[in-house]
């Protein structure tokens, strides 16, 4: 089985995947970034050929991440295609850079060669845009660009993953006030 974890930025995914990891034999596939090292220095989108030079290196990962999941275990993905969808939905929104075409026609090559995540479950982690400032502030030095959490885009991102999770029956975990470990235990019982 696999269950991915998508939401905005510092919304709890990680904290909440390293809980329920901690309470059972979990396979962890770590977000996108983690297989990427050093390859992109700035995530600053400027123009169109920007976004997608990005976005194909996030594709790139996401084919890497495919390597990661083991069939007869029970896999939590950190972000799937659903938050690389939500990001481009968001930045037609801020700073107005639209590559939903050549989002929609990339993914779907893509999942048709299996180089995507499928999620069997789909987990929206969200919490309150006033915490998740607090914890970029607190967490200054992963170095998150401006862009990932002005007030369109969170918003944007937010109102996405909302409405995914109503359209395929996703769990919605908030994160403002239980802690990890909490709805860590909440998640293993609503999944089992």
């Amino acid at each position: 089985m696999i269950i991915a974890f998508d939401g905005n930025v510092f919304a709890g995914k990680t904290s909440l995947i390293k809980a329920l990891s901690a309470i059972a034999d979990f396979v962890v596939i770590n977000e996108h970034n983690y297989f990427l090292n050093a390859e992109i220095l700035n995530h600053d989108i400027t123009s169109r050929e920007s976004a997608i030079s990005l976005q194909l290196k996030y594709m790139d990962a996401e084919e890497r991440r495919c390597t990661k999941l083991k069939p007869h275990k029970m896999n939590l993905v950190d972000r799937s295609f659903v938050s690389m969808a939500a990001h481009i939905f968001a930045l037609n929104s801020v700073p107005g850079v639209d590559i939903r075409e050549w989002f929609i026609q990339e993914i779907r090559e893509r999942m048709g060669s299996k180089k995507v995540v499928i999620p069997d479950v789909f987990c929206f982690v969200k919490c309150e845009r006033n915490i998740i400032i607090k914890r970029i502030r607190e967490n200054n030095s992963r170095n998150t660009t401006s862009t990932y959490y002005a007030s369109g885009y969170l918003d944007a991102i937010e109102y996405f993953n909302q409405n995914w999770a109503n359209k395929v029956g996703s769990l919605i975990v908030d994160t403002d006030t239980t802690l990890p470990i909490g709805l860590a235990k909440i998640l293993i019982q609503q999944t089992s």
